[in-house]
Parts: structure tokens; C-alpha cells; sequence
């Protein structure tokens, strides 16, 4: 909508969320009982069980995936989300509404965003506080643009980077080391995958290049 990028509309409408559910949780929906800006915790029918040392939270998140795949690659719809993010313009000449994509895709994917809240809430403190889940959408845009947007990838690399935050809380635990450490090596990552991945494509790009020259020259 007005050809603004639904990256940018998204990071400013999260501080009108997080600036009102601070207002709710601290006024009108607030535990009468608690010290601390919170709601009141939900019933226990409501929470979600464990299998073994794992929350069924992981078979709502494989779920998720599948359902995503096929959306992306199944559907209709899923193709034209893909096109109109890849090239607007191209899309928009092929005949797709890139407004109606925008919105449906803001709201696919706003719904499972709320899905993943629902989910923390019911499988962790059961309640909502402030700060729940503070940094999961950054943790998402950092392994998203690791995968390089591709949705085994993203399941992978989130399976690989949650690794690295939940043995960094044991590993201070245990020994002298922060966990701030492993932010650290979250980055170099990124920076590794990233620019090895864009090296390669370069590379493979003057290859080919040079080969349809060769083919010409012939």
C-alpha cells in the first residue's frame, strides 16, 4: 500500500503494539495480585502439555511449516505472495493485485505470529508479562535472512541457533563464560554464511559468464 515496504510498516505498527499491550497489562487486564505488570495467569485447561523434556509446542511449530509449504508451493495465492516479494513490478504485470497481497500477506502472517504467542504463553509462565518473547521477532529476521528466505532452511538454522541460545544459558551456568558470548558468535555466523553465500554466487556467475563467452567465441 503507497509502495511502502511492509518490512518498515510492520517494525513501526511493533511499537504501537508493545506500547499498548504495556498499557494493558499494567491497567486494564492487570493481576490485581501480582507486584509487577502482568495478567492473570489462564486456566490450567489451557496449558499446554510435555513430552518428555519437549512442549507440544513442537508439533504446533511442524505444523506450522507444513502448512506454510504448502501455501508457498500448492497454492495459488503462495505464488503470488512469492512473485509480488521477489518483483513487484513483474507481478503487477502479470495481472497480480499486489495491494490484496500485501494485506493478505500481513495478515498470513500476523496470524501466525499470534499463533506463536498463544503457543509461549500456554506452554511457558501462562500468563503475559512484559518482555515475553522480546527478542524472537529479531531472532527471526536474523535466521530468515540466514536461510535466505527458504522455509526447510529457516526450520534448520532455527533449530541450529536456538541450540546456541540454550546452551549459552547452561554455559553460564556451569562456567565463567556469559551468555553474552554466544551473541557474538550468533553474528560472526550471519556474517559468515552471508557473505560465503553471496562469495559463491558471484563466483558461479562469472563461471557462467565466461562459459557463454567461450560458447560465443566458438
Amino acid at each position: 500500500l503507497f509502495n511502502m515496504s511492509e518490512f518498515i510498516v510492520t517494525l513501526m505498527l511493533n511499537m504501537i503494539a508493545d506500547f499498548f499491550t504495556a498499557w494493558a497489562i499494567a491497567g486494564p487486564v492487570m493481576d490485581k495480585t501480582a507486584f509487577s505488570p502482568m495478567t492473570p495467569q489462564i486456566d490450567q485447561a489451557g496449558w499446554l502439555p510435555s513430552i518428555g523434556a519437549f512442549n507440544t509446542t513442537i508439533l504446533f511449530m511442524l505444523a506450522a511449516v507444513g502448512i506454510c509449504w504448502f501455501v508457498f508451493n500448492r497454492w495459488k495465492a503462495g505464488y503470488e505472495w512469492r512473485l509480488s516479494g521477489q518483483n513487484s513490478l513483474f507481478a503487477r504485470l502479470g495481472g497480480c493485485n499486489i495491494d490484496k497481497n500485501f494485506v493478505s500477506v500481513m495478515l498470513f502472517t500476523g496470524a501466525l505470529a499470534g499463533l506463536a504467542g498463544g503457543l509461549l504463553v500456554m506452554a511457558g509462565p501462562h500468563r503475559f508479562l512484559k518482555g515475553l518473547g522480546a527478542n524472537y521477532a529479531w531472532d527471526g529476521v536474523m535466521i530468515a535472512i540466514v536461510a535466505n528466505n527458504g522455509l526447510i532452511a529457516t526450520l534448520l538454522y532455527g533449530f541450529f541457533f536456538s541450540a546456541i541460545q540454550t546452551g549459552a544459558l547452561g554455559m553460564e551456568l556451569i562456567t565463567a563464560v556469559p551468555s553474552e558470548i554466544s551473541q557474538v558468535l550468533q553474528a560472526v555466523l550471519v556474517l559468515v554464511i552471508v557473505a560465503s553465500r553471496e562469495a559463491l554466487a558471484v563466483i558461479l556467475n562469472r563461471r557462467e559468464a565466461k562459459r557463454r563467452a567461450r560458447e560465443r567465441a566458438a
